[in-house]
């Protein structure tokens, strides 16, 4: 479910064309769920952060009252501003702490970030690419338009072929791993993080293949979050 947060904030962000607000309209929906917890394997929330709001932790907070089962925090991949990543990254140590302190590992795994780095760890997996675009994932649109990636959809420049014909050439330029194309090697994280999103690089630097350093150093932020605790909760 794509929830910001509690009223006074996603009431902000996310509303009717009448301009009126939807999250006490979310809240019911999720009370209806939550009484058929026994068809519904799980039910969770995903927000997203950037300039525009960045208090993780009050939806964090505001997720827990819901009773999700798990929480997904994604920062605005279009923006790059340097303050609102740091404030992210500080957010996003308080939502660790409060949800490690609370419910120790499994409530740092309802995040699905640090879930998803503990599960990396766990089986000493090495990440080759930040995603499968152009390898193991594709987009089509309503009039079959073939994209790597769900942010370049509309972009024609990006489009990769129809559901016909594909460009054999573009897919080939995204065969490589991005830890390679993006010249990741001499990153501590690089194995954790996969080389990053390209769309949020090309947004940033105009290159898919050149890292933006603000994204960079929010994933190596979080990632050591994720690796201090994932340290703690396999040393007891």
């Amino acid at each position: 479910i794509s929830l910001d947060g509690p009223p006074e904030i996603n009431d902000q962000i996310r509303h009717t064309k009448g301009n009126r607000g939807v999250t006490q309209q979310i809240a019911d929906g999720v009370s209806v769920l939550m009484k058929n917890r026994t068809q519904i394997p799980s039910i969770g929330f995903q927000g997203v952060y950037g300039t525009h709001n960045i208090q993780a932790y009050r939806a964090f907070a505001y997720f827990k009252e819901l009773n999700a089962d798990w929480m997904d925090f994604q920062y605005d991949n279009e923006n790059n501003d340097t303050q609102a990543s740091l404030s992210f990254i500080n957010e996003m140590e308080k939502v660790a702490e409060t949800a490690f302190r609370l419910n120790g590992e499994a409530g740092l795994r309802q995040i699905r970030f640090f879930d998803n780095i503990f599960n990396t760890l766990d089986e000493q997996r090495k990440v080759w690419s930040f995603c499968g675009s152009g390898k193991t994932l594709a987009v089509i649109d309503s009039k079959n338009n073939v994209f790597t990636c769900p942010w370049a959809v509309n972009d024609l420049n990006l489009k990769v072929g129809t559901a016909d014909d594909f460009l054999v050439e573009s897919l080939q330029t995204l065969n490589t791993p991005l830890i390679e194309a993006n010249n990741c090697q001499e990153c501590w994280a690089k194995h954790l993080c996969g080389g990053g999103c390209m769309w949020a690089h090309k947004k940033t630097t105009g290159d898919q293949h050149s890292p933006d350093p603000i994204f960079c150093n929010r994933m190596r932020s979080l990632i050591l979050i994720a690796i201090s605790y994932y340290y703690v909760s396999r040393s007891h």
